[in-house]
């Protein structure tokens, strides 16, 4: 079992809050287009569905790296790449949406990039590498 009796450096626990915030953003900024997608075509409870466990898996993920679980911390950083490279795969339609919407998203992409430095370099890369061995 891991030990949560270990100090948290400092770095970690502020890359984790930025975790927690870009979560917040991104679910704050994704509300008016799962009111605005409503179509017969598309149900609200497919919309729904497909927020909440999005939204439930990011959660899950960042409380589980605040728990010292390399593992969660990895597969949050492959899903951070994953949906960046998705971003600007097409950038011309990503920047075709409101200000508002591509605005905050370019904001928690910053924000997770600042959180994954943090959490894989220096004191962060540290303190997972000795979570199995304290």
């Amino acid at each position: 079992m891991i030990d949560n009796h270990v100090k948290i450096p400092n770095k970690v626990t502020w890359a984790i809050r930025l975790l927690w915030a870009s979560l917040a953003l991104g679910i704050l900024s994704s509300l008016p287009w799962a009111f605005g997608s409503l179509t017969p075509e598309l149900p609200g409870w497919t919309t729904w569905s497909v927020m909440i466990f999005t939204f439930g898996l990011s959660a899950a993920l960042i409380y589980l790296t605040s728990q010292r679980y390399n593992w969660a911390r990895m597969v949050n950083f492959a899903f951070y790449i994953l949906g960046v490279l998705s971003t600007f795969r097409d950038a011309a339609a990503f920047f075709s949406g409101p200000f508002y919407s591509w605005s905050i998203s370019l904001s928690t992409m910053l924000i997770d990039a600042v959180a994954f430095y943090w959490l894989l370099t220096s004191e962060g890369a540290a303190w997972f590498k000795r979570s199995r061995a304290d």
